[in-house]
C-alpha cells in the first residue's frame, strides 16, 4: 500500500490522502530471489511503476536494534530503550536546512503518547491541557538538547524507558508557542499533521513548518549512536 503525499498517521486521523493498494494493481514485484524481494510501486494511478521501489531482504542472526519500536508502539518515531538496565551514553549527529530556529528534544512516554515518569506513571495525559508544557519541562529536565548549532554531542540517553523525540518549532524550553510543538504523536499536534519520520533504527527527521509544510523532513535530521 502506498500513502501519496502522507503517512498512514494522517489517514488514521481522517486527513483526506490518495492510497494505492497492491491487490488493485498497486505494486509489481520486479526481482524475486532465496534472500530477497523488490517492490515497485505506482503511487499517482498512471499505470507506470517507476514512482518508488521498496527493496526487502532476509538478514540471518541478526538481533534487532536498540531504538527499533516495538511492533505494539504506534508511532513511526521513539527511541525503545526499555531493554536497558542503566543509562546509555550516545552521541548525536545534526543536520539542519531549516531557516527557523529550531530546537529537538525528548520526553519518557507510553503506548498512548502520555509523559510519564521513569515508573511508568503518567504525568499528563496525551492531549490534555497541560501536556505540551509537561513534556517540555521534562525535555529540560532530561538534558538532552539538540538545535541547528549542534553538530555532535553527546548526552546521556535513560534506560529502562521509552523516549519519544519532540520539535520546538522556532522556539526554546523558555520560549515557544503550544501549537509549534511537535510530537510523533499525531493527534497531540495542534495542526494535526505529521512532523517526525524516522529515518532509520536511531535516526530521525523533522518538519518544523505548520500543517506539514514542504513535507520533506529535512529541517532538522539527527542520527543517535549508542554506546555498546
Amino acid at each position: 500500500m502506498v500513502v501519496q503525499d502522507g503517512t498512514l498517521d494522517e489517514l488514521r486521523q481522517g486527513v483526506g490522502r490518495s492510497v494505492f493498494f497492491s491487490q488493485a494493481g498497486g505494486m509489481q514485484v520486479s526481482e524475486f530471489s532465496s534472500t530477497g524481494v523488490s517492490l515497485d510501486f505506482d503511487d499517482n494511478g498512471d499505470g507506470g511503476f517507476g514512482n518508488f521501489r521498496l527493496n526487502l531482504q532476509a538478514l540471518q542472526g541478526q538481533n534487532s536494534a536498540i531504538g527499533l519500536n516495538r511492533p505494539r508502539f504506534t508511532p513511526a518515531s521513539g527511541l525503545d530503550l526499555l531493554q536497558l538496565d542503566q543509562d546509555r551514553l550516545g552521541t548525536v549527529t545534526v543536520y539542519s536546512e531549516a531557516s527557523f530556529d529550531n530546537m529537538v528534544s525528548f520526553f519518557m512516554t507510553n503506548d498512548r503518547g502520555d509523559v510519564v515518569t521513569a515508573e511508568g506513571q503518567v504525568i499528563a495525559a496525551a492531549g490534555s491541557t497541560d501536556y505540551i508544557d509537561a513534556l517540555v519541562n521534562q525535555g529540560r529536565l532530561l538534558g538532552i538538547t539538540l538545535t541547528a548549532d549542534t553538530s555532535s554531542a553527546s548526552f546521556l540517553f535513560k534506560g529502562g524507558v521509552t523516549l519519544a523525540p519532540f520539535i520546538i518549532a522556532n522556539g526554546t524550553y523558555d520560549n515557544y508557542q503550544t501549537s509549534q510543538v511537535y510530537t510523533p504523536f499525531i493527534g497531540t499536534n495542534a495542526d494535526g499533521a505529521d512532523h517526525i519520520r524516522r529515518l532509520g533504527d536511531t535516526a530521525f527527521g523533522f518538519e518544523d513548518q505548520a500543517s506539514g509544510g514542504d513535507r520533506d523532513f529535512d529541517d532538522l535530521i539527527i542520527n543517535i549512536k549508542l554506546a555498546s
